[in-house]
């Protein structure tokens, strides 16, 4: 059985941003009591800022063929 790897890109900014603001509010699924949306949408920016800034990529998997056949 030969399992071809996922292609992966270079996520966007904007996908990145929401990842880490998700991250920050929920734990869980659940929401974290005291996550300040606007507190965990700037720290999401200023990371991302960061990261950027100091080169790097990160890649992200394209989402899960829900309709395979074979």
């Amino acid at each position: 059985m030969v399992i071809e790897a996922e292609p992966l890109r270079p996520a966007t900014e904007s996908e990145l941003r929401e990842a880490l603001s998700f991250a920050l509010l929920y734990r869980d699924g659940k929401r974290h009591r005291g996550g300040d949306e606007m507190m965990a949408n700037i720290t999401a920016e200023r990371l991302v800022e960061f990261l950027e800034r100091s080169g790097f990529v990160v890649m992200k998997k394209p989402p899960p063929n829900l309709h395979r056949t074979g």
